[in-house]
């Protein structure tokens, strides 16, 4: 048995010449120089317990191992970082303030001043991000020096990064609290995630000239939160985090690895031609290989619509309707030139949100083989060297890029219009001295 407790302390960034433009609520706008972010957390205390025991009854043959821990994280350094990027002004101008709003912009550059500075900032109640994992695994040896292990693991993240749009409009006035500010992004820690999985492993060391790895994976991870500052996936309508609660945008229920090694049995210290010329000319080699496959990821599917017609005013990562009664897979079967059904959305009404899940569609999965083979050599006492050539994606076989998902753009939507995946050989020779 571990038991153990750890503490971690983040201090509260700030810029050393007060040169930071923070804004918050509190504040009506911009607060005073010097103001903080916001408290510092002194209560990060992180417990961990771990687990492992080998029945006596089984002889050394099994064990059994489950452990539990909290873990606490900073966050990423650009997400306390808008009050620093304040110091020059972001402007930002919709049609839901100004329906005139059209190319060229000249004329609106007054507007912009007065009513179009959105600045970012961060939560004042910002706490940091922590994770809770738990799991539990029986490992058993089997013959032929092979070992089997079965587990469950499990996790939460909580304080996660959620983006948030503050000072949007209110549906019921058609203004912003503060109509001298355009929409100000906040980032928020306040996003909430699940994982839980079931992973099997067959593994066998290297043994007699052999090594074996398998490992799959079935799972589900769930999040009402976003995956990181860039790759942010927003909350459709900020005023219902619990309404985007889905599967998160690396989810992966079916994931299945295998990889291994063989020493072919010719040449110097193996079964055959251990001695002679022969040997040393075509023994020595060793052969290995990974293959690779998984479900695709999820796809969010969005539609553009102008921020006029928004009830908040809030234009990004908006999603249709979907329609009653018809499946999102194409009657005839996916095909890279219709993977999905447009006819199974919708553009919503005027001041409305779509009702369409977030990330309810899966790109297609994919398969890969890689491969090596490899001879080393020894010259002399101390200088020695190999010689390898690598084939990656071994059969050429193409890995689907998602879809294009904007119903929007109708000719496009569905499609697949690239890949990745080619075959790509490397050649090398190596010498050690």
């Amino acid at each position: 048995m571990n038991l153990g407790v750890r503490y971690e302390f983040y201090s509260v960034m700030h810029e050393i010449l007060g040169r930071d433009l923070l804004w918050q609520l509190k504040c009506g706008g911009f607060c005073p120089p010097g103001t903080a972010y916001y408290q510092p957390d002194f209560t990060n205390f992180a417990p961990r317990l771990g687990l492992a025991w080998s029945p006596a009854a089984f002889k050394g043959r099994t064990t059994i191992r489950t452990g539990f821990g909290v873990y606490y994280g900073a966050g990423q350094n650009d997400d306390f970082s808008p009050p620093h990027e304040a110091i020059a002004n972001n402007l930002s101008l919709s049609t839901a303030v100004v329906p005139t709003l059209s190319y060229p912009v000249t004329p609106y550059l007054a507007l912009a001043q007065a009513i179009g500075v959105a600045p970012g900032t961060v939560d004042p109640n910002l706490k940091p991000l922590y994770y809770e994992n738990w799991d539990f695994d029986i490992a058993q040896q089997l013959p032929r020096s092979f070992l089997l292990s079965v587990g469950y693991q499990g996790s939460e993240l909580h304080n996660g990064l959620s983006p948030l749009s503050l000072n949007r409009i209110n549906p019921l006035t058609g203004t912003r609290p503060f109509p001298q500010f355009a929409a100000v992004s906040q980032k928020t820690y306040a996003g909430n995630s699940d994982f839980h999985a079931l992973q099997i492993s067959l593994t066998r060391s290297f043994k007699h000239g052999f090594l074996w790895q398998t490992q799959y994976q079935w799972s589900k991870a769930i999040t009402d939160g976003s995956v990181g500052a860039g790759t942010t996936v927003a909350v459709e309508d900020q005023s219902c985090r619990a309404c985007d609660r889905s599967v998160s945008p690396y989810n992966v229920p079916n994931n299945f690895i295998n990889n291994a090694v063989y020493q072919l049995p010719f040449g110097t210290r193996r079964q055959f031609l251990r001695h002679g010329l022969a040997g040393r000319l075509i023994g020595g080699w060793d052969l290995s290989g990974i293959f690779m496959a998984r479900d695709g990821l999820p796809v969010n599917i969005v539609v553009t619509r102008s921020a006029s017609v928004m009830p908040d005013g809030v234009s990004s990562n908006q999603r249709p309707n979907l329609v009653p009664g018809v499946s999102i897979i194409p009657a005839a079967g996916q095909t890279i030139n219709q993977y999905w059904n447009i006819a199974a959305f919708s553009v919503p009404a005027a001041k409305t949100w779509g009702n369409l899940g977030r990330l309810i569609a899966r790109g297609p999965g994919f398969y890969t083989i890689n491969s090596a083979l490899e001879k080393k050599f020894a010259v002399t006492e101390r200088l020695s060297g190999s010689f390898r050539v690598e084939a990656f994606s071994l059969f050429n076989h193409a890995i689907l890029n998602n879809p294009a998902a904007n119903i929007s753009t109708a000719s496009t939507f569905g499609r697949i219009t690239g890949s990745s995946g080619q075959r790509n050989l490397q050649f090398m020779f190596r010498v050690e001295f």
